[in-house]
């Protein structure tokens, strides 16, 4: 009987661990997938900016 206890406790003490890695790579996976959402609304905001910048190069070049 000890050794079904030995097994049983064995087993449950692997799922856990599976269940707390899973959990905490999806949290991981959150918070990089909202680090990458802000980063590319920088880039978006800095394509906006040297596209103004290379239509004010052009308008100065015209005149």
């Amino acid at each position: 009987m000890t050794q079904f206890i030995r097994t049983a406790s064995a087993w449950i003490l692997m799922i856990a661990l599976i269940v707390v890695v899973i959990a905490a790579n999806s949290v991981y996976t959150i918070h990089t997938l909202n680090e990458l959402a802000a980063v590319e609304g920088r880039i978006f905001t800095t394509n906006k900016i040297i596209d103004s910048i290379n239509a004010l190069h052009v308008a100065v070049l015209r005149t």
